[in-house]
C-alpha cells in the first residue's frame, strides 16, 4: 500500500486525493490502493471580485493538479515550499 506524506507550509492550502479533502499542515494518507489517483492542491483566492455561493468572494487557485499512477508498495512524498 502507498503511504503519501504531505507537508503543508500554509494553513489555507487544501489537498484533495480522489475527492477526499485534507487541510492539516502535515498528514500521512495510509493504505491508498495501487492504481490511478487524482491529486489536487489548491488555496482560495479571496480577492478576485467574484462572489461565489453564499456571497463569499472565493475561487480555487490550483497549485498542483494531476493524475498519478501509484505502484504497489510505493512511497510518495509531496512537499509544498512555504516560500513560494
Amino acid at each position: 500500500m502507498m503511504t503519501p506524506s504531505l507537508q503543508i507550509g500554509r494553513n489555507d492550502v487544501v489537498v484533495e486525493v480522489d475527492g477526499r479533502r485534507f487541510n492539516d499542515r502535515e498528514m500521512v494518507i495510509r493504505n491508498l490502493e495501487p492504481g490511478r489517483h487524482i491529486v489536487s492542491i489548491y488555496t482560495f483566492d479571496r480577492h478576485n471580485g467574484w462572489k461565489g455561493i453564499f456571497g463569499r468572494e472565493t475561487r480555487k487557485e490550483y497549485l498542483f493538479n494531476t493524475t498519478m499512477m501509484v505502484k504497489p508498495r510505493q512511497h510518495i512524498d509531496i512537499v509544498i515550499n512555504p516560500f513560494w
